[in-house]
């Protein structure tokens, strides 16, 4: 009766263990899920594919918006097959609001083609440049999920 007792209670220990191990890596997994899926991480994303993808299709002339409030882009309609001395097309990234927005146009004379929102809930923003590389952070905070995104691109044409 004792031998039963005890195998019962070691089993009992056992599952107890076992569940609560199932029930913590439950958990992490659905934490883990929603953060994924959270609209911080979505539009940190994209914020950083766009600007990334834009910035390394300038032209080597950039400049930064007075007191650090966002950086333009100058660029080429068809980089590869460019005959004009000065780019054509500009891309404005800022900041107003809590909305990191990218603003594409033709340059000259400069004509507003399409504003795009690349992310809401930024609190806080920072663009700068070093040599042929401009640089943009950004915090995106919902009031669930906190997320800083740091990029930077070198202007290559």
């Amino acid at each position: 009766m004792v031998e039963l007792i005890t195998v019962i209670a070691i089993s009992g220990i056992l599952l107890v263990g076992i569940g609560i191990y199932l029930v913590d890596t439950h958990r992490g997994w659905a934490k883990m899920l929603d953060w994924i899926h959270s609209d911080v991480i979505t539009e940190s994303i994209i914020a950083r594919k766009t600007f990334d993808g834009t910035v390394r299709q300038s032209a080597r002339f950039y400049t930064l918006v007075p007191g650090g409030e966002g950086v333009e882009v100058n660029y080429y309609t068809d980089p590869a097959n460019n005959t004009a001395l000065l780019p054509d097309l500009y891309a404005t990234f800022y900041v107003s609001g809590n909305q990191l927005l990218v603003e594409r146009g033709i340059r000259d004379p400069k004509t507003e083609l399409q504003t795009e929102v690349l992310a809401n809930n930024v609190t806080n923003y920072v663009f700068a440049s070093e040599s042929t590389a401009v640089k943009m952070s950004i915090t995106l905070d919902d009031g669930k999920h906190k997320m800083t995104t740091a990029c930077s691109a070198v202007l290559h044409n």
